[in-house]
């Protein structure tokens, strides 16, 4: 896998601790707790660490249900974007039933390109934004 796919799957990820770029060997590395993870975390006494690593931004659950609502205004079937505004106008679980209804609709592959193009963008742009810093 490639970096940039890597970031990828790390933006569309909320994970349970933290993900950085080393800008040493541009790996994606995760720092989450020992006990859960079997590996040692970045040690963040170590003075040079601190601008060895950038923690890897990843999408907000705002950010995310509004991405839904955009792939489901661009569906020109009605048949198939009423389950995804039924889902998303759900008051319990929108997420989940979001993808159900992408299921029901038969849209998941077209969603996950719809997805990844907008994570492709965002990371291409913060990749820019963190070479530009480092010069």
């Amino acid at each position: 896998m490639n970096l940039l796919d890597e970031l990828i799957d790390t933006y569309l990820m909320n994970n349970i601790g933290q993900s950085y770029l080393d800008l040493e060997t541009k790996q994606v590395v995760y720092d989450g707790d020992p006990l859960i993870t079997d590996e040692e975390g970045i040690d963040w006494d170590d003075e040079k660490n601190i601008d060895r690593y950038i923690e890897i931004p990843s999408i907000e659950s705002f950010e995310a249900f509004r991405l839904m609502e955009l792939f489901a205004a661009q569906v020109n079937d009605d048949k198939k974007s009423e389950p995804l505004f039924r889902a998303l106008s759900s008051s319990h679980r929108p997420f989940r039933k979001f993808k159900d209804g992408l299921i029901v609709a038969g849209l998941e592959n077209e969603w996950y390109a719809f997805e990844y193009g907008y994570a492709k963008k965002e990371m291409e742009e913060w990749l820019e934004f963190i070479e530009k810093k480092e010069v």
